[in-house]
């Protein structure tokens, strides 16, 4: 009886033995197909293995699974990936991969608060993934929990700096993963412990004890070593130096670079972004082109602008509001990123054009005396010198046209224009009305605004309208 039944056990574990082999190399297989690119095949085979066709183990159907998920993705199926994910995780609650991946897609949906969670078990079971600290911080950045952020970056920073000397970024590899990584999150880290010091100056880092500001710089600093030129943080190093005796007080303006990068990169939550800021810029602008023109919402509309230039359009917030308010015969929108000229586009029936490209340069399109209306919302906040800018749009106006546009109110005394630490530039009133009287502008209408809320404080905005002179 005993040798009987140690025959039997034995037959029993030799056939676990080959069908968890068997399980393994279908397992292997269905990889294989998904490197290639055969990812309907691939799918099939990770779902016997899933189903359990071959008794395989937890393990590895939890990988098959969390494999099949990403299949699934790559094929279109977001829903589909999404239950794939769940399912690794009834047979290894813990596994890092489908928690990542599933963070993954609850940030791409906007679900922050339940990517947060995602992130938080991905690194529960796998404390070194360095791509879900990453994604972590990216996430609380996005809540506004900035001193979580900064944490969750800096050791994003410290997992992937530690096959080697975090101090020696020069001798880092160019081409390497981890380079491109170290910008991102060198840029992340900064730009997050910006927003920290802009709310207090005397922020200190809960991680390190160090004040935020200084750790920012560093951090800029850093970026421009792994890559000299970077627009994002060159301006951002300059914004932090403002006012200072380094190198940064003297910017004319915002490299066109950096601002169409801020842009692209802003472009899907722009406008959620704003939500609770009381941003009010767009409306504000065309009720004061309303007012200068006369126009009566409650009468006939006049027919008085036959073409409108909606300069630095973005997500084309602006649009609606002229065609509200306006008479506008055609409305062309121009912004330096095409990520938000694309959002734009998606505004049925506001524009008749929306071109890419630097303002001075399209307004060549349309020749001198052509435009019967520039207005920029929230725009100039990214030059300096205004000069070129206000010479550009007096020389494309029709007799009498209009440039409206809202700026940051820089106080008397000041100077003429500056670049302040949020990264944006402020102006003078009276800085502006002699740029406008040389140019052959008058201010038919000024107020101070409030333009938005940032960090819970008030903007200081101020808006001109003004009119071509008779000449």
């Amino acid at each position: 009886m005993r040798g009987g039944a140690s025959h039997a056990i034995l037959l029993l574990y030799a056939s676990a033995l080959s069908t968890a082999y068997q399980s393994t190399r279908t397992f292997d297989e269905a990889s294989e197909l998904y490197r290639k690119g055969s990812l309907a095949e691939a799918q099939e085979l990770y779902r016997k293995v899933v189903e359990g066709y071959e008794r395989p183990a937890p393990a590895l159907r939890a990988d098959a699974a969390c494999n099949r998920g990403s299949v699934l993705l790559d094929l279109g199926d977001g829903v589909g990936a999404l239950g794939s994910y769940k399912e690794a995780l009834t047979f290894v609650p813990g596994h890092a991969w489908a928690h990542f991946n599933m963070g993954v897609l609850e940030q791409d949906a906007g679900d922050l608060e339940a990517a947060v969670k995602s992130y938080k078990a991905a690194l529960e079971t796998e404390p070194s993934n360095s791509e879900a600290m990453s994604n972590l911080g990216s996430c609380l950045d996005a809540l506004g929990k900035y001193g979580a952020a900064a944490d969750a970056y800096g050791s994003a920073i410290d997992l992937v700096n530690s096959d080697g000397d975090s101090e020696d970024l020069v001798s880092v590899d160019e081409a390497s993963d981890k380079k491109a990584m170290l910008v991102t999150l060198y840029y992340a880290h900064g730009s997050v412990l910006d927003k920290l010091a802009l709310v207090n100056p005397a922020a200190i880092c809960g991680r390190t004890g160090q004040p935020c500001g200084d750790l920012a710089t560093e951090s800029f600093r850093r970026v421009l070593l792994l890559e000299p030129g970077h627009p994002l943080a060159s301006h951002a190093l300059a914004s932090r130096l403002a006012g200072s005796d380094e190198k940064g007080s003297t910017l004319t303006g915002a490299p066109r670079e950096y601002v169409s990068a801020l842009f692209d990169g802003y472009a899907q939550s722009f406008d959620a972004s704003l939500e609770g800021l009381g941003y009010s810029a767009p409306a504000r602008l065309a009720e004061g082109v309303e007012q200068v023109l006369g126009v009566s919402r409650s009468g006939p509309k006049q027919s008085r602008i036959k073409l409108a230039l909606d300069a630095g359009c973005g997500t084309g917030l602006l649009g609606p509001e002229l065609r509200a308010r306006l008479n506008v015969g055609k409305l062309v929108g121009v912004d330096l990123s095409e990520q938000m000229v694309q959002k734009a586009r998606l505004r049925e029936g506001v524009y008749d054009e929306l071109l890419v490209g630097d303002i001075e340069e399209s307004l060549k399109r349309f020749g001198r005396g052509g435009v019967d209306l520039i207005a920029a919302a929230d725009v100039l906040v990214y030059m300096g010198d205004l000069r070129s800018l206000m010479t550009a749009c007096a020389a494309a106006l029709t007799h009498r046209g209009l440039l409206a546009f809202t700026t940051e109110r820089l106080d008397s005394g000041n100077g003429e224009w500056q670049l302040q630490s949020s990264g944006r530039f402020a102006h003078s009133k009276a800085y502006v009305e002699s740029l406008a009287e040389e140019a052959g502008l008058e201010v038919a209408s000024y107020d101070q605004i409030v333009p938005r809320l940032e960090l819970g404080k008030p903007i200081q905005g101020q808006l001109f309208v003004l009119v071509k002179k008779r000449r």
